[in-house]
């Protein structure tokens, strides 16, 4: 399959577009274009105003002034986010959560909503995502690139639509909006105390003002380094219904036992390099013409190497065992010299890249007529492909092995025989895989508005056409045959493979997370090395057709929304209908027959492999409303209702098929490029109350009615004349399979909630903000009401700043069908983080800061907590450094 086309080459294609068209169009409202009159308006009315309050200000003017339900953060100045990553600065937001890699932030979710259910725009454009599916990984974005973003918790016609959790715009700065002339120039040092290594970052701004203020010319950069570490003690859950019989009787000591299926802990060293920056160019050709052309670009690599120990227990060899109440082992016993030692070694890189470019033309026809035209580029890979690897070798367990999870999560192993002889290490096995995944997303739009100059209650009527085009490509690559070793041979390892010593001591250490601090490094290329003179093999990956494949979205869209003015009053009611073609192209062998057996496994004959493509297509109509109404000066009451729709997940639609031909099983498993989106009736209400310049609580509630859910289904379908053999004699016969592929439900379900804010500035400089969001999911996969909040303490004054977080999730289900089929959980998180800042002159300012301070883990069971799934220990970082700006 071919690769995206060169970004280079299409960005000039888009540049000579627009040229061509000659079409003056001028800056929206900021959910409709990368350009607005009103966000630049809100910037220049308090850039007067430094300091942490003066980005609550931003960001309250913001939600007060937006024409639906609207939260936001906001950099008080360029180059200056009030966090280290976009994704930490929106958890501060009421019903917003966040998952972590490696300690940062990554993906977000909104009112219990994951992070394939949220569109995520830059500048108004959607952004490519490296990821297989629609989710966006905001650690891709320096926080030191980004002015601020955009909640949208209801939609509006204008609005792009693809987000049932939210939209999140997220804005990178512009030299009109800065003036004269600005620069920033900023380093910091981060030190991770996991790893106890310091590390460099870097960024800086420049903006200026050219052409008695007709052209400006805004660049950014920023550099970050990270080495950091992370430890993990882990299992792939626990197998249900096991029956244990000690002694070979046929008599089942314990019987329908939840049983562990192997115990793993590792340490992965890590590095991080994200190098980025963006451009902004803004010419006012006239007093009614602005063209702007901005772009972004990011690149993100983390080298992930892993080293560690595990165990697989065997119940057929277990002699001895003890459960508790619920029936799950606490303790086991294995027979001697029957279990394994596994030291591992494995490498889980990420190249992610994001590029995006966009021209943006902006024209007030008359005083009351304008029009916006924007195109736009964007791109995104990641390119894992043969790069990750895993590698095992094993120490034979002489003695009884022993697991005894006593009061603890963690359990202590014993009788785990030498673990520190390289001369009782043999190979095992190993594979080199890998995904590249390329994701492209073009799109353009015209928007035009009229303003009325009347009395009348009708203040404004918009319209709009958008084409976007969106293709992504996924090449899985993988050694041939999947894993290739020497299991069950015995073959010793040199002794130059094992460098370090394994002090088994140190990790038995249970719960306090002790076993952290052991470390044994496994050299990967001697043992691939030495498996590969051995058995004559090549680990060398190769592309798997079967399971790569790509997917084009073409969507047309089309809005009007109408606006009213009244005394007290505002509201926009509108509808907008979109209408996707899909093609989805994969690799697949046709099922041509079967040779069956008696005692063995059937064997699928399969034809040669053909390029099949499929296709699909839908439309959608999505009204709204949004209503404001000012109870008095300072209170506004807020009512909207609309409908929203998140399209399938990529992964979903890419085409695969492949065959389960035994007897009793038989079976298709397939992708549907057929699926409809998910789409949900949004309902809310708020109440906010604007206390000073500076402070205000709000609550809001809302409700979600969700339709067209995919889920796994069902069909029977029917092969015909099928080449079946049994025992060298051919037939053709009919035979009945059950084929599974994920398929839109025809139930609903609904998940509520209630959102509580409130902010507070005293004249004395301290300030509190705090926020507390509540849920009732009643979706099938959930169980629990979600909880979660936020606390901020802070300073702000005489040139000193100082914040004091608190971020807290409370336990909630990750997946109904995870490990073995179970419920995974995610037990309740809180994670306190701090900075502070002096300003040494106006000029220059020197700052502290520390995320994670008390060094919280991140458990993962099943069920109940102590069928443990995953431990995580990022451990705490620091960063000390200083900013000038001239």
């Amino acid at each position: 399959m071919n690769k995206m086309p060169n970004f280079k080459q299409k960005s000039l294609v888009v540049a000579i577009a627009l040229m061509i068209t000659g079409l003056p169009a001028f800056a929206d409202d900021v959910e409709g274009s990368a350009n607005s009159e009103s966000s630049m308006a809100v910037l220049e009315e308090v850039l007067v105003t430094a300091g942490y309050r003066a980005s609550l200000i931003k960001a309250m003017d913001i939600k007060r002034d937006a024409n639906s339900i609207v939260d936001a953060i906001a950099a008080e100045d360029i180059g200056k986010f009030p966090d280290q990553n976009v994704a930490e600065s929106l958890q501060r937001i009421p019903g917003i959560t966040i998952d972590r890699n490696g300690g940062e932030g990554q993906f977000v979710t909104v009112r219990g909503m994951g992070p394939a259910f949220n569109a995520i725009l830059l500048n108004g454009r959607v952004l490519a995502t490296e990821n297989t599916g629609r989710e966006f990984s905001f650690d891709i974005l320096a926080s030191e690139l980004i002015s601020g973003a955009d909640v949208y918790k209801t939609p509006t016609a204008s609005l792009i639509e693809g987000g049932i959790g939210s939209t999140i715009n997220v804005h990178t700065a512009r030299p009109f909006d800065l003036g004269e002339f600005k620069a920033v120039i900023s380093a910091k040092g981060q030190y991770d105390d996991a790893s106890e290594q310091l590390t460099p970052q870097y960024s800086g701004l420049i903006s200026n003002i050219f052409m008695e203020g007709r052209l400006g010319v805004l660049v950014s950069g920023a550099v970050y380094e990270r080495d950091f570490q992370k430890s993990r003690s882990f299992t792939d859950g626990f197998n249900a219904g096991v029956d244990l019989d000690f002694d070979n009787d046929g008599v089942n000591e314990l019987s329908d036992v939840f049983f562990p299926t192997y115990w793993t802990q590792d340490i992965d060293h890590a590095t991080r390099e994200r190098e980025g920056g963006t451009f902004a160019v803004q010419f006012q050709a006239t007093d009614n013409l602005l063209l702007t052309l901005d772009g972004l670009y990011s690149k993100l690599d983390v080298n992930s190497n892993s080293s560690g120990v595990a165990w697989f227990s065997n119940p057929g060899a277990v002699i001895d065992a003890e459960v508790d109440a619920n029936n799950t082992i606490t303790s086991y016993t294995l027979a001697e010299d029957s279990a394994w030692t596994e030291i591992s070694s494995f490498s889980r890189p990420r190249f992610a890249e994001t590029k995006q470019i966009g021209i943006n033309v902006d024209w007030v026809v008359t005083e009351q007529l304008s029009m916006v035209f924007d195109v736009s580029v964007s791109e995104a890979e990641d390119t894992q492909g043969g790069v990750q690897n895993y590698f095992l070798g094993m120490i034979r367990v002489v003695d009884e092995l022993r697991a005894d999870y006593g009061a603890g999560t963690i359990p202590v192993f014993s009788g785990v025989g030498s673990l520190t002889d390289p001369n009782g290490l043999r190979s095992s096995w190993g594979v080199v895989e890998g995904r590249d995944v390329y994701d492209s997303s073009d799109q353009a739009s015209l928007d035009v508005r009229y303003d009325f100059d009347n009395d009348g209650a009708l203040a404004y009527v918009k319209s709009g056409l958008a084409i976007s085009q969106r293709e992504k490509e996924l090449v899985v690559v993988k050694t041939p045959g999947g894993v290739i070793g020497s299991y069950w041979d015995r073959v010793d390892l040199p002794a130059d493979v094992v460098d370090g010593i394994f002090d088994a001591s140190d990790w038995m250490s249970g719960e306090s997370g002790g076993g952290f601090n052991a470390f044994l490094d496994v050299n990967a290329d001697a043992i691939r090395a030495f498996q590969e003179a051995d058995g004559g093999v090549s680990y060398a990956a190769v592309p798997i057709p079967s399971q790569s494949g790509l997917v084009s979205e073409d969507t047309v869209s089309f809005y009007v929304e109408l606006g009213f003015e009244g005394e007290r009053w505002g509201a926009n009611i509108g509808v907008r209908y979109a209408d996707t073609s899909v093609e989805s192209q994969g690799t697949a062998a046709p099922l041509m027959g079967i040779q069956e057996f008696e005692e063995e496994e059937n064997l699928a004959i399969l034809g040669e492999e053909q390029i099949i493509t499929e296709d699909g297509d839908y439309s959608v109509v999505l009204p709204s409303g949004n209503f404001r109404y000012d109870l008095s000066e300072d209170v506004q009451l807020r009512v909207a209702a609309a409908r929203s729709i998140t399209r399938p997940t990529l992964s979903d639609l890419q085409f695969t098929k492949s065959y389960n031909v035994r007897e009793f099983e038989r079976s298709v498993f397939s992708t549907n490029p057929s699926l409809e989106p998910f789409m949900a009736d949004n309902y809310d209400i708020s109440l906010t109350w604007f206390v000073n310049d500076s402070s205000y609580v709000s609550a809001a509630l809302y409700r979600k009615k969700l339709t067209n859910e995919i889920v796994n289904g069902g069909r029977q379908v029917v092969f015909s004349d099928l080449d079946i053999t049994v025992d060298g004699v051919s037939v053709n016969e009919d035979r009945t399979f059950t084929e599974f592929l994920p398929v839109n439900s025809s139930g609903s379900a609904t998940r509520s909630g209630i959102e509580l804010t409130g902010q507070y500035s005293f004249d004395s400089g301290f300030g509190v903000l705090a926020n507390m969001t509540v849920s009732d999911p009643n979706v099938e996969e959930d169980s629990d009401n979600a909880f979660s909040y936020n606390l901020v303490g802070f300073y702000d004054k005489n040139g000193i700043e100082a914040r004091l977080a608190y971020a807290f999730r409370d336990t909630y289900m990750a997946g109904f069908f995870a490990q073995r089929g179970q419920p995974n959980f995610v037990r309740e998180y809180g994670q306190w983080d701090f900075s502070a800042s002096y300003d040494v002159n106006d000029n220059l300012s020197i700052f502290l800061e520390g995320i994670n301070l008390t060094n919280e883990r991140k458990l993962e069971y099943s069920i109940y907590e102590n069928r443990f799934i995953n431990l995580e220990d990022t451990g705490r970082r620091f960063a000390v450094g200083g900013r000038y700006s001239f």
